[in-house]
């Protein structure tokens, strides 16, 4: 280790270990949370795991009166992009009615829809949508 690196570190060593000892407000402790539900192929219909998740979103809502959810739904990479990203629309959609069933202000909802996912969780994790409970700008409300 580099002898600056090392003098930051010992420096810091005594403050982190203060901080580990204090207890967080409840809240500050549950960020950031996001809520996953996945798909089947060319599907946007909930399966009955995804319906519990999207309600578990919604009960959080509820708890915590968050300014904002945001719904960003993906698709896999098979298809053309036109229709994945009507996929990805349709999921989006189908989240933000089963929130709104559920008690969300469907005013706080903004639905975005991505298309294919640009990262590689494998065909079946790249069929989902993020929920995010937004508390305030930047910061996310988790359970």
């Amino acid at each position: 280790m580099r002898p600056a690196l090392l003098a930051a570190s010992l420096f810091a060593m005594p403050f982190l270990a203060s901080c580990a000892h204090k207890t967080a407000p409840a809240e500050i402790a549950q960020y950031p949370t996001i809520y996953v539900a996945y798909f089947g192929v060319n599907s946007a219909d909930l399966t009955e795991d995804s319906y519990a998740i999207v309600q578990r979103a919604a009960d959080a809502a509820a708890r915590l009166h968050p300014q904002a959810v945001e719904i960003a739904g993906y698709s896999d990479g098979k298809g053309s992009e036109g229709g994945n990203y009507l996929v990805a629309q349709s999921r989006t959609k189908t989240v933000a009615k089963t929130l709104s069933e559920f008690g969300v202000d469907p005013a706080s909802v903004t639905t975005l829809p991505m298309g294919s996912a640009t990262d590689d969780f494998g065909p079946t994790g790249d069929r989902r949508v993020e929920i995010l409970l937004i508390k305030d700008e930047g910061a996310a409300a988790g359970p």
